[in-house]
């Protein structure tokens, strides 16, 4: 069934929807526009000012794929949090800007604040799962890589004993949150088409030393598929 879920204006599904190329391609330029204005805007309130892309050379901090599974995950989260009798955590777009470097009138910050919504009212009314070796592994790699410990790292074993009781307790929280979804994607049948793979749905992120999120808990999606992928417990 995988294979016939790639067509050309397709960028993903769930269900019997999908999120269509077009609708892609819409929040993308949304965002090219939004934030060519803004530096437009900023170079004209500070003409004396040299440093900084001129609007011809901006380039958007998010990618098409980013759109795709931001969509998809309003989808898939609003469709559990539904189930589940609640509604998205309000977030104000404010919140998300620096994060995402975009304004706050471009559409796909509002989507994603949306997003960030879902998460967050979800996450606290999920089951905890206590984490799997695996799953410890997972979190301490992404650490790593993401410059989430100070020089010099522990190794493995010593980040897992200096763990406290409420760092499990929210681990534990997040694993559940990310079984939950694990499960509602296979339930409705969401897929990414395999152009934007591999792709991940980010439910937990932390703060890099750039000041920027990094994943840190994640629901991927195999690259040769684009299904979501199987959790190793």
């Amino acid at each position: 069934m995988t294979a016939c879920r790639s067509q050309p204006g397709v960028a993903a599904y769930v269900g019997d929807g999908h999120i269509t190329e077009k609708r892609v391609d819409a929040l993308y330029n949304d965002a090219l526009d939004q934030l060519t204005a803004a530096i437009e805007q900023q170079r004209a309130a500070q003409p004396e000012q040299t440093e900084g892309p001129t609007p011809t050379e901006v380039t958007l901090p998010i990618t098409r794929q980013d759109i795709v599974v931001t969509l998809l995950g309003i989808d898939v989260l609003g469709g559990l949090a539904r189930e589940k009798g609640l509604t998205a955590t309000p977030i104000a777009v404010e919140q998300v800007v620096q994060q995402l470097r975009l304004p706050p009138t471009a559409e796909f910050t509002q989507r994603f604040a949306e997003y960030e919504g879902y998460v967050q009212a979800l996450v606290g009314a999920s089951q905890p799962v206590e984490p799997s070796e695996a799953d410890l592994r997972d979190v301490y790699d992404r650490l790593a890589k993401g410059g989430g410990f100070r020089d010099p790292a522990p190794t493995f074993e010593e980040f897992v004993a200096t763990l406290g009781t409420q760092d499990r307790q929210t681990l534990s929280q997040s694993i559940g949150l990310r079984d939950e979804v694990f499960a509602q994607v296979r339930k409705v049948d969401a897929t990414v088409n395999p152009r934007y793979a591999p792709a991940q749905l980010a439910l937990v992120t932390f703060q890099g030393p750039d000041g920027q999120p990094q994943p840190l808990v994640i629901l991927p999606f195999e690259a040769k598929t684009a299904e979501p992928a199987v959790i190793n417990r």
